[in-house]
């Protein structure tokens, strides 16, 4: 799933919109309905933005499992290694064969 760049200021965008019109236009809002209505959307724009953040990094991983690339820092992976060279993160291959826990 590819996520469109431009997601995550959309959210931020709509947070700030509507932070704008609770406390910059005149209306008979009272203060504790304009702190309970930016603490609702600041909790809607937040979690927007954990689930935008997951889905990219789940996409990225994707990615790079498809390239045959390390999951952990995305330089290439040779087929008989079963650790990444760069960083020792130890590949999928190793750890489908119960080799995932063993120390670097």
């Amino acid at each position: 799933m590819r996520v469109a760049p431009g997601m995550r200021w959309v959210v931020i965008g709509f947070w700030l919109v509507v932070m704008s019109l609770v406390w910059l236009m005149p209306n008979s809002m009272g203060r504790i309905a304009q702190w309970f209505v930016t603490a609702w959307f600041g909790a809607i724009a937040g979690l927007g933005l954990l689930v935008l953040h997951r889905l990219e990094r789940t996409a990225l991983l994707e990615r790079r499992a498809s390239a045959g690339r390390c999951l952990e820092c995305g330089d290439p992976i040779n087929g008989a290694r079963d650790r990444c060279s760069t960083c020792g993160a130890v590949t999928r291959k190793a750890a489908g064969r119960g080799e995932a826990d063993i120390r670097r």
